[in-house]
């Protein structure tokens, strides 16, 4: 299956129809900032969550009387969208309810994702519209997945996330994919997190309702960085695995994976969008690819 390529004067960028997945976004004149997918490691570079964000209790869920089955974080990423339009430096693909996604999600959605380049890099939306007569539960998000270290000569404890706004929330606590209900503290220093695989042990660092609207991932004596802005999306995860992986995934959410003990009920887990019939959500999340100035403590 050919991936569709997208460049402008700054960036390029390829797309997988499968999962309608980023595999690539190339500066000029720089290299890849994705993760290449090392099967050893992670095989997905920046997977979309749709329509779950996350894990259920036992992979399943009630509907109307029935029981179904959901993997993590749902289908679309492993689904092949069909290309809707495509220009030199934007694509939208296209996923519709069909007999395979019916026997898993017995809703009758639209979901659209469309790739945009611009003088900074990348914009991701999503646009979900509701073909039925129904209300629509859903999560949607992203999952994109960045060289860590984003340059050679440079080790991962020279990197920090730095945010809009000074923080203070705790995590929540991740346990088989779940949320267990518990929070754990955050080492933040202002506007500052800075990285290392031991913060990754227990699984994501998941934040409810941040402060920040962006954040950027970049060296703290400054260098290239990556910059996520995320306004619209009340959830942000980012991950790792720390047993030495090259990436760290900074991932926009509408949504999040199930509480431990929570109703099996899709319209009653926590936290979904109810979409009415004939109604859409549209939102959208942006990777800047730049450099930054040194940040202190």
């Amino acid at each position: 299956m050919d991936r569709v390529v997208l460049e402008n004067a700054f960036f390029r960028a390829e797309i997988d129809p499968l999962g309608a997945e980023l595999r690539s976004l190339i500066p000029a004149g720089g290299s890849n900032v994705i993760w290449g997918a090392d099967p050893a490691y992670w095989p997905r570079t920046a997977p979309i969550l749709f329509p779950i964000v996350g894990r259920l209790q036992g992979d399943r869920y009630t509907h109307a009387g029935q029981t179904f089955q959901l993997g993590q974080h749902g289908f679309a990423r492993d689904s092949v969208f069909e290309i809707e339009q495509q220009d030199s430096d934007a694509v939208t693909l296209r996923l519709r309810a069909s007999t395979e996604t019916l026997v898993r999600y017995p809703f009758a959605f639209d979901l659209r994702v469309r790739y945009q380049l611009h003088g900074e890099g990348i914009e991701t939306a999503f646009l979900v519209r509701n073909a039925g007569d129904e209300t629509v539960p859903f999560g949607v998000g992203g999952h994109p997945a960045f060289n860590w270290p984003l340059e050679e000569g440079l080790a991962k404890t020279d990197y920090v996330l730095l945010f809009e706004q000074p923080e203070q929330g705790e995590r929540y606590l991740v346990g088989d994919g779940l949320l267990t209900g518990g929070q754990g503290a955050v080492p933040w220093q202002g506007h500052l997190l800075p990285l290392d695989e031991a913060l990754f042990r227990e699984d994501a660092i998941v934040l409810f309702h941040p402060a920040s609207q962006w954040v950027r991932f970049q060296p703290r004596q400054g260098g290239l960085s990556i910059r996520v802005i995320y306004t619209g999306f009340p959830f942000l995860g980012i991950w790792s695995r720390p047993q030495g992986a090259p990436f760290l995934c900074i991932e926009p959410w509408q949504g999040h994976a199930s509480f431990v003990g929570e109703p099996p009920d899709l319209l009653a887990k926590r936290d979904m969008i109810h979409l009415p019939p004939g109604e859409s959500l549209r939102c959208a999340f942006q990777i800047e690819v730049q450099p930054a100035a040194a940040v202190g403590a």
